[in-house]
């Protein structure tokens, strides 16, 4: 296949063999230390899980949860789902000792464990629909002192030897969907000016 321009949202662990024979690029991604996580995706229907309409997200404090980042109310975000019937919460659970914990042991097993931290925010939760666990090693970027300066290099170097590659995303950020979705309309925008 022959492309015009390209935009990589994939984890680097799917495109750096591309870039075999870049030693520049290949640094970049494997000078810098990876963080694994786990996401858990619970169903509800709408009446099983009371939550405020208008919160978005709880961030806890690391003393405040053993395993649970992050709460993420999907359903409070998307006005497609918050019409549905249904409530959707994500559990992250970013902390490298809770994932090490986590890591190897069954879905089941780690949804009745993030369950339990839910019923902590919750109080009475009502019955699940379905679920999903999400285990991803080496996943987001660990931030170095050093990233900052490096982002900066490995940006100038790839609009001077790719100028019509884009890695976006996770990959070269450790952001989240949302915000790589943004981004790529940000860069779809740019293709279109350079294409006129």
């Amino acid at each position: 296949y022959q492309y015009d321009y390209l935009i990589l949202t994939l984890n680097q662990k799917n495109f750096l063999q591309w870039f075999s024979k870049d030693e520049t690029i290949k640094d970049f991604f494997e000078d810098m230390a990876y963080v694994s996580n786990i996401v858990l995706t619970f169903v509800y229907r709408r009446d099983e899980l009371h939550i405020n309409r208008e919160i978005g997200e709880i961030i806890f404090p690391k003393d405040d949860s053993e395993y649970v980042t992050k709460l993420e109310y999907v359903s409070n975000k998307w006005i497609d789902i918050k019409m549905s019937g249904i409530q959707i919460v994500r559990a992250y659970i970013d902390m490298q000792e809770a994932v090490s914990k986590l890591m190897d042991k069954g879905d089941d097993e780690i949804k009745e464990i993030i369950e339990s931290e839910l019923r902590k925010v919750h109080g009475s939760v009502g019955k699940l629909s379905r679920f999903y666990v999400s285990k991803i090693k080496d996943n987001y970027r660990f931030r170095c002192k050093n990233y900052n300066k490096n982002i900066n290099q490995f940006n100038d170097y790839m609009k001077k030897e790719y100028p019509n590659v884009f890695i976006i995303g996770k990959s070269k950020k450790g952001t989240t969907l949302e915000n790589t979705v943004l981004e790529a309309k940000e860069v779809a925008k740019q293709i279109l000016e350079n294409i006129r």
